[in-house]
């Protein structure tokens, strides 16, 4: 399939993940995920981070189903201390929901590896966005990563100096992460004020209106994924609340 225009993979992003955050029904929402995944594949996006971004979740899908069990009982019980249900059939599935739920959003987001920077600023301003906030929007999904690789490195600095932290003491573990947050916060901040230096000495804003060479054209496939994916979404909501 044709590699879609950055404003489409906006759109296509915005209908999945209203599809899943709004559908309870977990036959539903695995269809919703399956769909998604199938059309980013053949759109040409990478599905390898999928997995990896997945396994942080797990812990927190569990976590979600041991609440829902303990607190809304549901369906047979499948582990239980006493009258109290630990883990039941209600909770497994609300669980599940979650995870199909944060699967179906990583995995539309996973079409904007298929663009630049450069192309999601210029979709956002040709959409009327004002440039200070599509830029603002770009910068800042840059400094994730960077804030990522800066906590990356400062672990690997305490563990270099023989700490091991995967064997220490909780409350231990608590005080070296919260040390290390310090550094890692610094210089983030230090990063972004030579950025904000770079960017007044580029006579950024120095003018009201900023011109562009770089113009996105949308094509005719652009024109069908626009038609079909809001058709599509309303198609299955009206089927979920209305017919189910």
């Amino acid at each position: 399939m044709k590699k879609p225009d950055p404003r489409v993979m906006l759109l296509l992003a915005a209908c999945v993940s209203t599809m899943g955050v709004l559908i309870e029904t977990t036959w539903l929402l695995a269809s919703v995920f399956a769909f998604t995944v199938l059309l980013v594949s053949a759109m040409g996006a990478k599905l390898t981070m999928l997995v990896k971004r997945l396994k942080g979740f797990l812990w927190i899908v569990l976590f979600i189903a041991l609440m829902e069990s303990v607190f809304r009982p549901e369906g047979a019980a499948l582990i239980n201390i006493g009258t109290v249900n630990l883990v039941t059939a209600g909770g497994l599935l609300r669980g599940a929901n979650t995870m199909l739920r944060i699967a179906t959003v990583v995995a539309s987001a996973a079409v904007f590896t298929l663009t630049t920077s450069r192309g999601m600023i210029q979709g956002l301003i040709q959409l009327k966005i004002p440039y200070e906030f599509a830029f603002m929007s770009s910068v800042a999904l840059r400094f994730l990563p960077v804030f990522s690789e800066e906590f990356r490195d400062t672990v690997t600095a305490v563990q270099l100096r023989g700490v091991d932290i995967k064997r220490i003491p909780l409350r231990e573990k608590l005080k070296i992460y919260t040390s290390i947050l310090s550094p890692v916060v610094y210089g983030a901040v230090d990063k972004a004020q030579k950025l904000s230096c770079a960017m007044e000495l580029r006579a950024f804003r120095a003018y009201p209106k900023r011109t562009s060479r770089f113009t996105l054209k949308l094509g005719a496939a652009d024109y069908v994924y626009m038609a079909v994916m809001p058709v599509l979404t309303a198609a299955v909501l009206c089927y979920y609340y209305i017919l189910l």
